[in-house]
């Protein structure tokens, strides 16, 4: 029943004439897994899973797909060859039997994954709701306590109501608030000073009687204006509120150059909200939001050399070390998150036509100095020099648009070979100068040649190194 299939099937079977959603919305089911409050992993998963068969992955779909994650984990863990069968299959037990603890759980697609004592996997149970035929988790979320002392305000969700005691199982009845983000433009992808500048729009949906206050959400990457903005949106109906605000501001982003020039970087706008817990309020994700004047156009969102690759929107919890005040204590305070995580893709061929076509020139001017007689050894000299000179001064131009990076790379191993190339080409301009001078006139036609043959080689294999390791899976 926890599937938006239902009803679908029931407005099926009725030939039409009911809606979707006329028999379901407002039907409350336990749900294994809910994408509006999904992790990052799950929501990855869920978007490949939909681009490859276009449609959303069911339950199962999930589950099958983390057995097999966590199989392959049990094997590079173990290191596992397949000579010794039934060693190595004892092993893979005895390490799935070990994640018997939160502490020592393996990474799953829809979170920690470990066993309890019946060798059954223990997850929180999850409670949606129809509405419009659609599956969403429900106003309330029924979140688990295993110790009173990681809960802040424990008394005081007791005093409230907020707690559900069974005697050895505590739950505490968590008020959830639908929140999403409508990205209008995102420029100024500054990669020197790892920030980008978005313009979007964020909104919130939550029950009327939950005392939310929107001054309460904060974005904790923004350098500038991180605020939640004008509103620009309000309404109540169904026993919910709607409030929605325009945002502008400048965000600190997490960039990776390991791939560089032929890089994705994934641009992030957390928000969370302030001085709470996920026991006192959970953010869950929403993209159906009830405001006009939507952007159905995403063009603005490539900026200058970077082209949009996609979009995923997800929650997260995000826990926080501290003692509280309470000396000798050391408390992991969580706070929920909802995440756009925008990823974009760098133009590799308007990069490579501004910055590499110098060092195609450079190429053409080494292959011609090899056309020089080895006796002209001033310009040749001077070709090979300048050629060196010029590789360095535009290395240096490229490196000094990124910040200092300590691992090498793609754009690296391009500019190392053309050093090679132009110290090879001295090198053999020396040689065959005195090869020349010696009347070795086979041997210095043959260095000659050869230097011709490997300054091309040396190319092909450069490009095709970086074509495999870098441009090749961008």
């Amino acid at each position: 029943m926890a599937t938006e299939q239902l009803p679908a099937q029931l407005a099926k079977a009725e030939s039409g004439r009911r809606a979707t959603g006329y028999y379901t919305d407002g039907l409350i089911v336990a749900a294994p897994q809910l994408s509006d409050i999904a992790g990052y992993a799950q929501t990855a998963f869920a978007s490949r899973f939909r681009a490859r068969y276009g449609t959303d992955p069911s339950p199962e779909a999930v589950r099958w797909y983390e057995a097999a994650e966590l199989l392959i984990q049990a094997i590079n863990a173990k290191r596992v060859t397949g000579n010794a069968t039934g060693v190595e299959r004892g092993q893979i037990r005895d390490w799935l039997a070990a994640r018997n603890s939160p502490d020592s759980a393996a990474a799953g697609v829809a979170g920690p994954v470990y066993f309890d004592q019946d060798r059954n996997v223990q997850r929180g149970i999850t409670v949606g709701a129809f509405y419009a035929g659609r599956l969403f988790s429900a106003p309330v979320q029924f979140t688990p306590v295993a110790d009173l002392e990681m809960v802040p305000g424990w008394d005081r969700l007791q005093s409230t109501g907020m707690v559900i005691d069974s005697g050895k199982t505590k739950v505490v009845k968590t008020p959830v608030v639908y929140a999403g983000i409508d990205l209008n433009t995102l420029d100024n992808v500054d990669v020197r000073n790892s920030t980008f500048a978005a313009d979007f729009f964020v909104w919130f949906r939550f029950k009327d009687d939950l005392n939310f206050d929107v001054h309460q959400i904060e974005f904790p990457t923004a350098v500038s204006g991180g605020d939640p903005g004008k509103e620009i949106f309000r309404r109540s109906r169904g026993g919910f509120t709607t409030i929605t605000h325009h945002v502008k501001g400048v965000f600190h982003g997490y960039y990776d150059f390991s791939r560089f020039p032929f890089d994705q970087q994934v641009l992030r706008i957390p928000l969370q909200a302030r001085n709470s817990t996920n026991y006192a309020l959970m953010l869950a994700y929403s993209n159906e939001p009830e405001q006009a004047g939507r952007k159905e156009s995403k063009d603005g969102l490539s900026p200058k050399l970077w082209r949009l690759k996609d979009e995923i929107f997800f929650r997260d919890v995000v826990a926080f070390q501290s003692s509280l005040g309470d000396e000798g204590s050391q408390q992991a305070v969580e706070a929920d998150r909802i995440n756009a995580a925008i990823t974009i893709k760098r133009d590799v061929f308007g990069y490579v036509v501004k910055n590499f076509l110098p060092l195609a020139c450079i190429l053409i001017a080494l292959l011609v100095g090899y056309a020089l007689a080895p006796d002209v050894i001033n310009p040749r000299v001077s070709i090979g020099v300048t050629a060196l000179l010029t590789s360095s001064v535009l290395y240096q131009k490229v490196a000094s648009d990124l910040p200092t990076v300590t691992y090498i790379m793609g754009l690296d191993y391009v500019f190392f070979a053309f050093f090679a190339i132009c110290v090879l080409f001295l090198l053999l301009t020396v040689v065959t100068y005195e090869t020349q001078r010696a009347k070795l006139n086979t041997l210095t036609r043959r260095l000659n040649h050869s230097g011709w043959v490997v300054t091309l080689l040396a190319l092909a294999v450069t490009i095709t190194f970086v074509w495999s390791r870098y441009w090749g899976h961008a």
